[in-house]
């Protein structure tokens, strides 16, 4: 049964950004969709500091951000709780390494002009917020630019320089003796391979096949095509 639109609105309100995700088998007869949020870091350390199992772990952030359907993780098909978690998780940038590499995306972001100007215009004008900034006409966008530069420059003495592209740091420079990112990174597809494989021993005793492939929320749902899809890496900052 689709959720409806109302109920999407309303966890859309609440959590920002919300996600779908299908494990089913090929001919169709073994499907279960859920919608999920994304976990925050304390929620996730909290889960983790606790000492219980990992399967206990994978339930409890099943049970914190399955959103729909009410589903019994304890009691249900062996292997959907590492499936959904391990997404989860990877959705919510909590993997080893993701956090450094989303870090250096958005600094890398900051090496062109657009987002350069939308910290310029929000530093003389805090009132805006800078994603409401960013989705300003250039026309705007430019009006104020040429007021917060005169607001820092004349008024405040605040020195402005605008950052090439070109002339960005280098990563491996940004990074030296500061951070460390695991090379060895598990891919989503990796991480599914292990709870896949569970359902499939329950699956494959009834003869049928199970489809790995997770749907996009927007291929599942059109009503949510509004929603940041989980393999980008960008959502509520935009």
């Amino acid at each position: 049964m689709a959720l409806p639109l109302k109920e999407i609105e309303e966890f859309k309100t609440k959590y920002e950004d919300i996600y779908e995700i299908t494990i089913g088998d090929k001919e169709g007869e073994f499907s279960y969709t859920f919608i999920y949020r994304l976990i925050g870091k304390k929620e996730y350390n909290d889960i983790m500091d606790d000492e219980v199992d990992i399967l206990q772990s994978q339930e409890r952030v099943c049970n914190l951000c399955i959103l729909y359907p009410e589903y019994d993780f304890t009691e249900g098909l062996a292997g959907i709780a590492e499936v959904l978690s391990n997404h989860i998780i990877h959705s919510s940038s909590l993997m080893q390494g993701q956090q450094v590499e989303l870090l250096s995306n958005y600094r890398e972001e900051m090496m062109i002009f657009d987002y350069q100007i939308d910290c310029i215009i929000h530093e003389a004008f805090p009132e805006y917020p800078i994603e409401e900034i960013g989705n300003w006409t250039i026309d705007k966008t430019m009006y104020y630019l040429s007021r917060a530069e005169y607001i820092l420059k004349e008024l405040r003495g605040v020195p402005l320089q605008y950052i090439p592209q070109e002339e960005a740091i280098p990563q491996e420079q940004q990074y030296q003796n500061t951070f460390h990112a695991n090379k060895n990174d598990v891919s989503p597809s990796q991480m599914e391979d292990e709870g896949l494989k569970l359902i499939m021993e329950n699956e494959t005793k009834k003869g049928k096949q199970i489809n790995t492939e997770l749907s996009n929320v927007n291929d599942m749902m059109p009503e949510l095509s509004w929603f940041a899809s989980e393999e980008n890496l960008k959502g509520e900052f935009d």
